[in-house]
């Protein structure tokens, strides 16, 4: 007779937003999480006894830590990780019409000189003049051209005529039941905490990771690749349950489906100061990462095995650009410390993803070598993300 043998294949992440931090809700649900790959723990620290006797023996250990960390690996998808990107950034997504979506209107779309103008038939949908120049946003419609699924940068907006200015030529059309799709995020305090759960339902075995705040967050953009990412946490407590545990220990809600981006289709290239990377400094960017981190410490207490409590530190974001290399300037501005504003925007087919706005970035480090024959030539830059003396703002996120 066999064992039983958990297998990966059927491994599950959930979480639930906790209201007092460290306690798991007993109402509501919990929310299953789309990864490819987790490492959650706990790692368990002892100590022995100093004792000395006769025997030459160790009288005993006893427990002096928990630390609860980690974290898990995703493919990006539209709408599976908002709650953690507002625990992680600590902001509330923006108000724009209801939860992020205009009523369905009839919209219409017309070319304005170099740009677009996108006009509501209706009601103007909340949140409208709160668009500013830089934001992204995304339109759906019965009837909308391919050709205007892509999402559009907002340039300016007129409150009273309903209507929004976008860069570029969108296809002239009027747009039945026609959607406008977006919400942002930038850094703030607002300190969330999660439940998380790693189940292998095979067994009916389940671990219980209490009190996680979201410490990091990482993307991976990468010619030819899915775009990936990583988050990871610092936790309270954990222990481990023969059953699930979140909300009303119900069913849990299922995780979105959404298409998995890609950077092949569902990017454009880098925009740096609101223009292509490609007109001024390169023939294209290659591969681009990006990481947000809280700078997350744990508290330890008497009487408390694991952390008291978790604060946030100095907001770091930073990452590294490869580009073809094209011209020397970049070094110049480098040495003269010129601030760049920096975005790129992620999407799936239908138009759905997020954008990543660095208003403030400084350039560092740039490489160019000739490492091999017959090879285009590359430079390598690592890039900081910094407060915006106007804004006041490290980053953004647009979701549409």
């Amino acid at each position: 007779m066999g064992l039983p043998v958990a297998t990966t294949a059927q491994g599950q992440l959930a979480y639930i937003l906790e209201t007092v931090p460290g306690e798991t809700p007993t109402t509501g649900k919990g929310t299953m999480l789309r990864m490819t790959g987790e490492s959650l723990s706990a790692e368990i620290s002892k100590d022995v006894s100093k004792e000395l006797n006769a025997t030459r023996q160790t009288a005993g250990m006893f427990l002096t830590d928990s630390q609860v960390s980690g974290g898990f690996q995703f493919e990006v998808s539209a709408g599976e990780y908002d709650p953690i990107l507002e625990a992680l950034l600590m902001d509330t997504w923006s108000t724009f019409g209801v939860n992020g979506k205009s009523a369905e209107d009839t919209l219409t779309i017309a070319v304005a000189g170099q740009d677009s103008t996108i006009v509501f038939g209706g009601a103007a949908p909340a949140g409208l003049a709160d668009l500013t120049d830089g934001c992204w946003l995304t339109v759906t419609g019965e009837n909308l051209d391919e050709a205007n699924r892509k999402p559009q940068r907002v340039k300016s907006v007129d409150a009273a005529a309903k209507k929004i200015t976008v860069y570029g030529k969108m296809k002239a059309q009027s747009v039945t039941k026609g959607v406008v799709h977006h919400s942002r995020l930038t850094n703030g305090v607002t300190d969330r905490a999660f439940t998380l759960e790693k189940g292998l339902a095979q067994i009916q075995q389940y671990f219980i990771y209490r009190g996680c705040r979201f410490s990091k967050g990482s993307w991976n953009f990468e010619s030819k690749a899915a775009v990936t990412g990583s988050f990871e946490i610092i936790g309270m407590s954990s222990e481990t349950a023969d059953a699930v545990s979140l909300g009303d220990k119900t069913a849990y809600n299922p995780s979105k489906a959404e298409p998995i981006i890609d950077a092949v289709l569902g990017m454009d290239n880098v925009l740096i100061d609101g223009k292509d990377a490609r007109e001024e400094m390169t023939a294209g960017v290659q591969k681009m990462s990006l990481e947000f981190d809280n700078n997350l410490k744990g508290h330890e207490a008497i009487g408390v095995l694991g952390n008291v409590g978790v604060t946030a530190g100095v907001i770091k974001c930073s990452g590294n650009i490869t580009m073809y290399f094209a011209n020397g300037k970049i070094y110049n501005d480098v040495i003269r410390q010129r601030r760049f504003n920096v975005a790129l925007k992620v999407f799936d087919r239908n138009g759905h993803g997020y954008a990543f706005t660095l208003p403030s970035v400084e350039l560092s480090s740039p490489k160019v070598n000739i490492s091999d024959n017959d090879s285009a030539v590359m430079i390598e830059l690592e890039y900081t993300a910094l407060m915006d003396p106007t804004t006041r703002k490290t980053i953004y996120i647009d979701r549409f």
